[in-house]
């Protein structure tokens, strides 16, 4: 019962968050290769009577969601190794941001690889809310999980559409249609049943995911709010370099929070880090986080 329930949970997710416009056709869009090199007849049966648009967007929160199945495995394993959240949460949560600031520096200097973004200063300024956000939106996801069953915090995860609409809405004066905020019954019911059916209810960890969602939800508008800025979309230059700079400046953010929380156990984490497998592969190989979140901010670009 739970697994229908969090299927439809996905299935409800996914649905209110591409559909951001009624059809991609319009959509500023650069075709797909071979469809560049093809000609009208080709064009025509490669499309095959559905958008190929939509079939690249479709799959790119598949393999959001297929990186997140194997990230949320590896990082409960670790935070229950570390000692749960009574023991270094946001050590590791700050760390997994930093792994993802490797990537980004990596990617910026291999040749043929990325060019670097040509964002001024007031850009970085304009770009600190965002960061801010998806660091705690990170950070409080990953205490959740420390806090509670992975099922549980996953579930309440669930609800973040809700969020983003209501505090779209109401802060940042967006206009939701009828049809999506009807698309919401689902996902709030949804979360409600299983929430009640759950038999390892936490209250840290719905606090913590509820705050992951409200965090996650003035990101999103925070960010739409950047990407409206004229010209910054062309000096960032690439979906990757948007979510290099936002990892950058949230792991800024985080650093202090992990000192201050945290630091005064800096040696037993370094000692568990040495001992323990299962942290070791959570935070170096940050499995599942940077390729996930860089299919579900692809995804989302293209669907606005």
């Amino acid at each position: 019962m739970k697994l229908v329930v969090l299927l439809a949970l996905v299935a409800a997710t996914s649905a209110l968050k591409i559909a951001a416009k009624p059809s991609l056709a319009t959509a500023k869009l650069d075709a797909p290769s071979s469809l560049v090199a093809a000609g009208p007849a080709e064009v025509k049966a490669l499309r095959g009577g559905f958008d190929m648009g939509m079939l690249q967007l479709l799959s790119y929160f598949f393999f959001w969601y297929l990186g997140n199945y194997y990230y949320n495995i590896s990082n409960k394993l670790a935070l229950k190794a570390a000692g749960g959240k009574t023991g270094y949460p946001m050590t590791i949560a700050a760390l997994q941001m930093a792994v993802g600031v490797v990537y980004a520096l990596y990617m910026w200097v291999a040749p043929d690889s990325r060019s670097l973004p040509s964002i001024t200063k007031d850009d970085l300024v304009k770009m600190l809310p965002v960061g801010f956000c998806a660091m705690g939106a990170h950070c409080f996801s990953v205490f959740a999980m420390s806090a509670g069953a992975v099922s549980f915090g996953q579930i309440v995860k669930a609800a973040e559409p809700a969020f983003a609409a209501v505090i779209g809405t109401f802060l940042y004066g967006k206009s939701i249609s009828t049809a999506k905020w009807l698309s919401l019954i689902p996902v709030i019911g949804g979360v409600c049943l299983a929430s009640v059916k759950e038999l390892d209810f936490a209250w840290a960890a719905l606090i913590a995911a509820c705050t992951a969602n409200v965090f996650a939800a003035f990101k999103g508008n925070e960010n739409k709010k950047l990407m409206d800025t004229p010209g910054l979309r062309e000096r960032i230059g690439s979906v990757g370099n948007q979510f290099a700079l936002t990892s950058i400046i949230g792991t800024l953010f985080s650093l202090p929070l992990m000192i201050a929380r945290e630091g005064h156990k800096w040696g037993g984490f370094v000692e568990l880090f040495k001992e323990n497998a299962d942290v070791r592969r959570a935070i170096r190989r940050n499995s599942g986080a940077i390729p996930a979140q860089f299919w579900r901010n692809s995804g989302a670009i293209l669907a606005q």
